[in-house]
C-alpha cells in the first residue's frame, strides 16, 4: 500500500496558550478561540503588540461538582465501572458529556492538516430531537479537556457547507452512502455480511427517530470517505467533525438512559469510538509522546462505553441488538487464555522491581485481555469476531493500569507493544490502517535498547506478517 503523504499546513504561531500547551492547533478566534469555548477552559492570548488581556470564563463551584457526578462525565473520562449489572430502576439518570468528546486527533489527521481558519460552527440545521437544555461541559480530570478539544480544532480546514444549513444534498451523499457500503459501521463484521446488514440497518432505524445518532452516522462517513476519496479529503473532513461535534451536542440534552433509547446511545457510543480511535490512530503530529498521550485519551473515552451500556444491559440483551450483542464474547473477564503469545510479558511482570502489587495486578489483567484477543484471531470460532479486542481492550483495563499508561511507565509501554500487534494483524481495516506498524516501532524507540529484548516477539511480527 502506497504511503500517504500529510498536507502541508501552517502553524497557528498566534494561537491562544492553552492550545499552545496541548499542541493543538488553535483557530484564533478573540476573545474565546473555539477549542477552549467548547470545553468551558479560560482562553489567554500572549500579551503582543498592544492587544488587550482576554476575558476569564470560569465555571463556579456548583457546575463543577455537579459535572464530576454525572454518567456523561463519566463517558469523557472513561471511568472504570462494573460489568453490566440487573437493573433496579429502568431509568438512568444523565448527565452532560463534554461537548466535543471525540477524538483527541482530530485536530491533525495524518493524511492532512487545517491550512485555514473557521469560526466556531452554529448548530446544525437538522431538526433537534429534544427542547434546548443549557450544555454544562465536563471537566475536572485532567484527560476531558484534551478529548473535548478534537472537533473544533479541525475545523479550520477546507471548504464544506456550514452545519447550520439545512438539510442538504451533501447530507443525503453521506447517509446513502453508509447505508450502501456498510464499511463504515461494524468493520469487525465485514467478514459477516448478515451481520453486517444487520448492523448497519438497525443503525438507520434507530437513527430515524434519533438525531443523536443521526448526525453521529453523518459523522462517520465522512471520515470513511475522508480516506476512500483523498481528492476531498479537507471536505468530508470539515463534515466529519461538524456532525460529530452536534452529535455530542444533542447527546448533552439526554437525561436518562432508558428502554427509549438504550439501543440508539449504545450505537452512538460505538459509533462515535470507532471514529475517536481512527482520528487518533492516524494522527502523528508532534512526537512520539505526544502520540502516546492523544491515543490513551482516546481509550479512556473508549472505556466509557461501559457508561451507556452498564445499567440499560438487561434492556439492550432483549432488543433489537441482541443477535449483535451475542456475537461479541460477552464474557473475556472469565475466559481463560490459551496461547504463550504474551508469556514475556508475564514475566516481564514478575520481574518487575517498580511496580506494587497492585499495579502488577492490574498489568496482569491487561495482558490476560491481550491474550483473549491473540486466542481469537489464532483461532476463531467466527472470523468476524476474531479483532474485537482492538476495540474493547481499553473498555476492560483496570484503571490503574490506564494510570500507568498515562505515565508511560515502561512495563505498560510494552504491554502496549503487544496491543500494537493485534492493530498490525488487522491493518487492512480503514479506522486502523498502518497504525500497529507506527505504534510498536515508537515503542520501541521510546523504551530503548535496554527494553528491546521483551519487545523481540512484537517486532517479529511486523516483519513475519
Amino acid at each position: 500500500m502506497p504511503e500517504r503523504r500529510r498536507a502541508q499546513h501552517r502553524k497557528s504561531r498566534r494561537g491562544c496558550l492553552q492550545c499552545k500547551q496541548r499542541h493543538t492547533k488553535c483557530d484564533e478566534t478573540r476573545p474565546e478561540c473555539a477549542n477552549c469555548k467548547v470545553v468551558g477552559r479560560q482562553c489567554e492570548y500572549a500579551q503582543a503588540q498592544g492587544n488587550p488581556p482576554r476575558p476569564s470564563r470560569r465555571r463556579n463551584s456548583s457546575q463543577r461538582d455537579e459535572d464530576s457526578q454525572s454518567p456523561s462525565h463519566a463517558l469523557a473520562s472513561g471511568l472504570d465501572i462494573d460489568r453490566p449489572s440487573p437493573v433496579s430502576n429502568s431509568r438512568v439518570g444523565r448527565g452532560h458529556l463534554s461537548a466535543t468528546a471525540t477524538s483527541p486527533a482530530s485536530s491533525a489527521w495524518s493524511h492532512s492538516t487545517a491550512t485555514s481558519r473557521l469560526p466556531r460552527p452554529p448548530s446544525s440545521g437538522l431538526q433537534d430531537e429534544e427542547a434546548s437544555v443549557p450544555r454544562v461541559l465536563a471537566q475536572g480530570n485532567g484527560t476531558c479537556d484534551d478529548i473535548a478539544e478534537i472537533g473544533t480544532s479541525s475545523l479550520q480546514n477546507g471548504a464544506g457547507p456550514s452545519i447550520n444549513q439545512e438539510v442538504n444534498v451533501d447530507h443525503m451523499e453521506l447517509l446513502i452512502h453508509f447505508s450502501l457500503t456498510k464499511a463504515a459501521a461494524f468493520t469487525e463484521f465485514e467478514k459477516s455480511n448478515e451481520l453486517l446488514e444487520l448492523g448497519t440497518n438497525l443503525i438507520l432505524q434507530k437513527a430515524v427517530t434519533n438525531t443523536t445518532l443521526l448526525h453521529q452516522v453523518l459523522a462517520i462517513s465522512a471520515r470513511y470517505l475522508s480516506l476512500k476519496r483523498p481528492e476531498r479529503h479537507d471536505f468530508y473532513a470539515h463534515q466529519a467533525v461538524q456532525m460529530q461535534t452536534k452529535a455530542i451536542e444533542l447527546f448533552n440534552k439526554i437525561k436518562t438512559f432508558d428502554e427509549s433509547n438504550c439501543e440508539a446511545m449504545l450505537l452512538f457510543s460505538s459509533l462515535l469510538n470507532r471514529q475517536v480511535l481512527a482520528d487518533a490512530l492516524s494522527n502523528r503530529e508532534g512526537d512520539f509522546s505526544a502520540y502516546l498521550d492523544r491515543f490513551i485519551q482516546a481509550g479512556q473515552l473508549n472505556r466509557g462505553i461501559r457508561v451507556v451500556s452498564h445499567d440499560t444491559w438487561p434492556m439492550l440483551l432483549k432488543s433489537d441488538l441482541s443477535p449483535l450483542l451475542q456475537s461479541c464474547d460477552s464474557d473475556p473477564v472469565n475466559r481463560q487464555g490459551q496461547g504463550k503469545e504474551c508469556e514475556m510479558l508475564r514475566q516481564l511482570i514478575a520481574a518487575s522491581s517498580t511496580l506494587d502489587p497492585i499495579c502488577k495486578e492490574a498489568c496482569r489483567s491487561a495482558v490476560h485481555f491481550l491474550q483473549i484477543g491473540f486466542d481469537d484471531v489464532m483461532n476463531p470460532k467466527e472470523f468476524y469476531t476474531a479483532y474485537n479486542m482492538i476495540y474493547s481492550w481499553f473498555i476492560f483495563l483496570p484503571k490503574e493500569f490506564v494510570e500507568l499508561l498515562t505515565q508511560h511507565k515502561p512495563e505498560s509501554l510494552a504491554i502496549l507493544g503487544y496491543y500494537a500487534v493485534l492493530l498490525h494483524y488487522e491493518r487492512e481495516n480503514w479506522v486502523v490502517g498502518d497504525s500497529g506498524a507506527f505504534l510498536l516501532r515508537g515503542v520501541s524507540k521510546y523504551l530503548g535498547a535496554e527494553w528491546a529484548h521483551w519487545l523481540d516477539w512484537p517486532l517479529q511480527q511486523l516483519s513475519g506478517t
